[in-house]
Parts: C-alpha cells; structure tokens; sequence
C-alpha cells in the first residue's frame, strides 16, 4: 500500500504521522510497526491520524516502537503534530486553519483529549504548549510511590520507573549515565527488571536525570525505556511529565528551590548524543493550588519537520 507520511522530531525523539483512515482495518499496528522500522522511515512513534469523533480536531493512535504496541498518549507527537498542521498542508485534511498569532487544537487520543496552543510570529511557528493536564491526572490516578531497589531509591509515577543517576552513582561507583557504557546500561536494565518484578508493572517507560545541568537547564535527562533492544529516547514529553510529578512527590523540588506556591517550572536539559542531558530544553509548567498540580503543561524548544512524501510498505 502507498501512505502519505510527514516526519519530525522533538529533540531527537522522532515521529511519523500517518493518515490512519488509508490503512486496511485491521493491519494498523502491523503498518505502524513497519513504518517505524529503521530500515524504512525510522522513527520511535507513529501517529496515525483520523477524523475527530468527540468534537475535537484530530483523532489520534500512537504506536512505540519500544513496545510494539499502540500507548495512550504521546508528547513528543503532540509537538511534532503541531509544527506539522501549521507548516505542511495536513491542517487542510482537517479544515483547520492556523494562521492567527495563537491558536487552539483539541487532538483526540484513546481515552484523554489534549489541546495545544501553536504561537506563530512573523517568521512562523514561535513555540507549541502542549495541556498535558488529563495525562498528568491519569498518571496521578494511577498513583506515585516511592519503591527500594536494594538500597537505591526509585519512583512509580503511574506506568513509569523514575531514577536519580546520582542515587545510582553513589551505590555503584564505577555507572557514568555521561558515557552510557556497557557497564551502566547493563546496571540499569538490572534495576529497571527489579523494578518492574517489585511494582508488578509491565511497561517498560523509564525517566533517568540528576541535578547537574549545563546548559542552563534545572536537571539533566534521559529516557532509557528499553535498554535491551537498544531503545534509548534523548528526550520524552509523557516522561517529562512523570519526572516533574516524581520530583514534586519525594520533595526533591522543593530542597533545590522549586517550590513556588502557585507555579512549579522545571527546564529539562536533553538531546543530542543518548546519554544524560544535551542542548535541548524541555519545559514542565505546574499550575499549583493548596500544594496540588492543578494543571500541566510543556513545551521543548527544538521541534522540526524533517521529510514528507509518500511510502510503500
């Protein structure tokens, strides 16, 4: 079959769009699996995209190439959709016309509905923020907990194993998450199969950070999902989410300054080479009332459409 496709990324996290309704019932995971694949588009995601059905603009089912299976929501895709209906002529598809200073999308996922806002300027697209509220509720649903790893401290937001590189430092001396080699990998895909054994979890979700940014960031991070099949994100907006939600939780935020009473903001340092931190930077908002995330919302400030075309699978 022949697909139209548009490809970007957000800070090295790829993503591929597809218009879902030029696939056959039924081979859609099967074709967003093959559309991933390094050997044709190479991308960790894949969005395909629908009509909208609850009264938003887009409907939308996210494929990993980590799982191998369709997720509930994925940031790095709200981004790159963003950059996509407002600088390629996907937003025709829609009926959407995006061309206002800012404007408003609704993107419909399986069981949450999200909204960006697109700010353009004179020369296009000046930012995307992504109103990640309804995942940061899911995963707060689904509860954050902090778990023991023989000695080093982790945390369970919702699905996702959050983990201090630092913490893992000082227990194994000789882990450089600078350098990714094959001792440290190895380390933490130990710790991240005895986190899944402790939580019962099967996700495979996974946010790695520490407190020594360089580029003008608050922390460094990296999204180590699958170390075994070689499955390493520079940068994650679900994960983002999680790793703010886990720093509020363990007090983390507040002992390094971030403790406003009515906003929270973290600059996630990213990108670049897989290992931790980079050039990019990935903005956490928190709305906060009587000590509680009211609403959630991000932005990253690389986001680039990188082809477009059509593909045989």
């Amino acid at each position: 079959m022949e697909l139209e496709f548009v490809k970007g990324h957000m800070g090295g996290n790829r993503i591929i769009l597809l218009d879902g309704t030029q696939i056959p019932h039924g081979q859609e995971l099967q074709t967003g699996l093959h559309a991933l694949d390094e050997l044709t588009l190479s991308g960790h995601q894949v969005g395909l995209l629908y009509p909208p059905e609850r009264g938003g603009d887009v409907r939308a089912r996210i494929i990993s190439v980590c799982g191998r299976d369709f997720i509930p929501a994925c940031g790095g895709f709200t981004q790159v959709l963003g950059h996509a209906l407002a600088t390629t002529e996907l937003s025709d598809r829609f009926n959407l016309d995006l061309t206002a200073a800012v404007n408003t999308v609704t993107i419909e996922f399986d069981y949450i509905d999200v909204n960006i806002t697109i700010h353009n300027n004179d020369k296009g697209v000046e930012y995307i923020e992504t109103d990640f509220t309804s995942f940061a509720e899911e995963v707060d649903h689904r509860g954050i907990a902090t778990v023991d790893l023989d000695g080093i401290r982790s945390t369970k937001v919702g699905h996702f194993f959050v983990l201090n590189a630092e913490d893992v430092k000082a227990a194994h001396p000789n882990a450089s998450c600078d350098i990714m080699d094959d001792t440290t990998k190895e380390l933490l895909t130990l710790l991240q199969w005895r986190f899944l054994g402790v939580t019962g979890l099967t996700s495979w979700d996974f946010g790695l950070y520490d407190w020594a940014p360089q580029n003008g960031g608050t922390i460094r991070v990296l999204f180590p999902h699958n170390i075994r099949i070689g499955f390493l994100e520079p940068t994650c907006g679900t994960g983002s989410i999680a790793l703010g939600l886990a720093l509020l939780h363990s007090g983390e935020a507040a002992k390094n300054g971030l403790d406003g009473k009515q906003e929270v903001v973290f600059d996630r340092e990213s990108g670049g080479d897989l290992t931790i931190g980079g050039p990019d930077i990935t903005r956490v908002r928190f709305e906060m009332a009587d000590n509680t995330v009211k609403k959630t919302f991000f932005t990253n400030n690389r986001v680039e459409i990188v082809a477009k075309g059509s593909i045989i699978l």
